[in-house]
C-alpha cells in the first residue's frame, strides 16, 4: 500500500505547489500593475486657498445657495448656517432648514469647526450627529464678506453660501467658478431653493417635485 501511494502523494505535492506559484504570480502581477497606476497618478496638490481671512467676520448667518449634497443636509430648502464663535477661535454651527415631513422650520446643532494649527483659512468640522470629520478651507471670500466658498481640502465636498438668500446669476457663476479653478467637481453641485419670504417677499422660488419652476403659495 504504502508502495502504490507514493507516486499519488508525489503528484498532489507537485500539483499544489505548481498552485502556488501560479497564485503568486497572479499577485505578484496585481500589485504591479496597482504601483503602475499609482505611479501615473501622482498625488493631487492640497486645493489654493483664499489668503488674508479675518475669521472673525465669519460669524453670522449664511443662507446655503449650492453644495455637494451630504448626508446631513440632502438638499433641504431654505437651508442656512449659523456660526457662532467660542472664546478659543472655534466655531459651533447652527444649521437651519425647513422640514416638509413636519412643515416647520428647524434648527440643529450640527457641527463644531476648530481651526487647524498655524492656519486662519482651515478648519476641521465635526459632526455631532454622524460622529466623522473633514477637514474644511476658505476657497474664495469677497472683501466685504457678503459671499463666501468653503470646499473640502480633499475636493469631496463643497458649499457657496451668502448673506442674503437670492443672489443673481452673474454672481452665483463667478462662485462657482472659484471652485472649478480649484480643481472641485462644480458639475455635482446642487443649487438650493429659497423662499422669496426669507428675502421679504410673499413667495416661494425654487423648483416642484417634478422639476418644473414654482412661482408661489407654500413651499412645494
Amino acid at each position: 500500500m504504502h508502495q502504490s501511494d507514493a507516486p499519488s502523494t508525489e503528484m498532489a505535492g507537485t500539483s499544489h505547489n505548481g498552485f502556488k506559484r501560479y497564485l503568486l504570480r497572479g499577485v505578484g502581477a496585481v500589485v504591479l500593475a496597482c504601483l503602475a497606476a499609482c505611479a501615473g497618478q501622482p498625488l493631487q496638490a492640497p486645493p489654493p486657498l483664499a489668503s488674508g481671512v479675518d475669521a472673525h467676520r465669519m460669524s453670522g448667518q449664511w443662507f446655503l445657495i449650492a453644495h455637494v449634497p451630504t448626508a446631513e443636509e440632502r438638499d433641504q430648502a431654505d437651508s442656512s448656517i449659523e456660526l457662532v464663535e467660542r472664546q478659543d477661535g472655534s466655531f459651533d454651527e447652527l444649521y437651519h432648514y425647513f422640514d416638509r415631513g413636519t412643515m416647520q422650520a428647524l434648527v440643529l446643532p450640527r457641527s463644531r469647526y476648530e481651526p487647524v494649527a498655524g492656519s486662519a483659512n482651515r478648519w476641521v468640522s465635526r459632526s455631532r450627529a454622524l460622529g466623522t470629520q473633514v477637514e474644511l478651507g476658505v476657497v474664495y471670500v469677497d472683501p466685504d464678506y457678503r459671499y463666501i466658498v468653503i470646499g473640502a481640502t480633499d475636493r469631496r465636498l463643497g458649499w457657496i453660501y451668502a448673506r442674503q438668500p437670492d443672489v443673481e446669476s452673474a454672481t452665483y457663476g463667478e462662485l462657482v467658478s472659484h471652485l472649478g479653478s480649484a480643481g472641485y467637481d462644480v458639475a455635482s453641485l446642487h443649487r438650493l431653493p429659497h423662499s422669496l419670504a426669507q428675502a421679504g417677499r410673499p413667495q416661494y422660488l425654487g423648483a416642484s417635485r417634478d422639476g418644473t419652476p414654482y412661482t408661489g403659495g407654500a413651499a412645494p
